[in-house]
């Protein structure tokens, strides 16, 4: 006696949901297209080395003689956590463009030595207030960290303003950076709801303008903690 082929068919269609139901529910969280969302945190800025120089004095002798070095200063901007936020809009589930602005009062480090007229060294600090503006397009990688993360990538440019103590003297220039990192969803991360959570981010910058007394190219890393919120 062959049995119906119904049952089986009916089996297979039950297998088949709860597998369709099953990747959906392991789909990771996307944008909300041609919707806005701000962000707010903190970030942490690498230091980097900005220029050495060296005061001479021309020798009264016959000939070219090397010059006396009078002293050499070695200076470099330290390690500095500011403030910063974002609003993006997103373009597809996927892709978004996000405009930042940072502060932060980093410390100009001037380390004098090789002085002949005093033993040692001697260490002047000045603190800058520091100003940038960027924009970027960021991308969402196809992986999902489960249902509520997934990573991205970011890069882009922008213009940086630094003003030296009591602001009579402002340098300007703009930077490059590139990067990833990771969003977490608290809340929402589909299509038709409103979205909260977590953004851990890495970028590596590169600088060229602003406070530098050698006029070069510098690069340094830096680390943001930001609080985002779709609408």
């Amino acid at each position: 006696m062959i049995a119906s082929p119904r049952p089986l068919l009916f089996a297979l269609a039950l297998c088949a949901a709860s597998a369709s139901a099953a990747v959906a529910q392991d789909k990771g969280p996307t944008l909300r297209p041609w919707r806005p969302s701000i962000a707010a945190g903190v970030e942490v800025a690498g230091g980097y080395p900005t220029g050495d120089r060296n005061a001479e004095l021309r020798r009264n002798a016959t000939g070219t003689p090397p010059p006396f070095t009078l002293f050499r200063a070695e200076s470099a901007i330290g390690r500095v956590t500011g403030v910063e936020a974002r609003v993006a809009l997103a373009i597809t589930r996927a892709v978004a463009v996000e405009v930042s602005g940072r502060y932060s009062t980093p410390v100009l480090t001037v380390t004098v030595s090789q002085d002949g007229e005093h033993d040692g060294n001697a260490t002047l600090l000045e603190t800058l207030a520091h100003y940038a503006v960027d924009v970027s397009g960021v991308y969402q990688l196809p992986i999902n960290l489960g249902r509520r993360a997934s990573p991205y990538v970011i890069g882009g440019g922008g213009y940086l303003r630094q003003l030296h103590e009591g602001r009579l003297l402002v340098e300007t220039g703009h930077t490059l950076h590139a990067g990833g990192g990771v969003r977490f969803w608290l809340r929402g991360g589909g299509p038709s709801s409103r979205a909260l959570g977590l953004r851990a981010e890495g970028r590596y910058v590169r600088r060229a303008g602003g406070v530098d007394f050698a006029d070069q190219t510098r690069a340094y890393p830096s680390f943001s903690l930001l609080a985002f919120a779709g609408f």
